[in-house]
């Protein structure tokens, strides 16, 4: 789920931060642009999926892109080494 998406559909991060019933001051604000599964899966919740939980963002591996043709995790590469 992207914080832009939940910053857009709440109107704030503040209004975020109050539906969650999050504590800390500038917590909405520190979260990366996919936001924590936690709060993702707690969204998708209490917006009866109008945000949906994708699971595909935060499947390891998933958040760095590859170039076309690019196989493997570049760690083999490493392991020959």
């Amino acid at each position: 789920m992207l914080k832009s998406d939940v910053i857009e559909f709440f109107g704030t991060g503040s209004e975020v931060k109050r539906v969650l019933g999050l504590k800390s001051t500038g917590t909405v604000s520190q979260w990366p642009e996919i936001i924590p599964e936690k709060q993702a899966l707690k969204i998708d919740r209490l917006t009866n999926g109008r945000l949906a939980y994708n699971p595909d963002l935060y499947r390891v591996g998933q958040l760095t892109p590859r170039s076309p043709g690019q196989t493997g995790t570049g760690q083999e590469a490493k392991a020959a080494q």
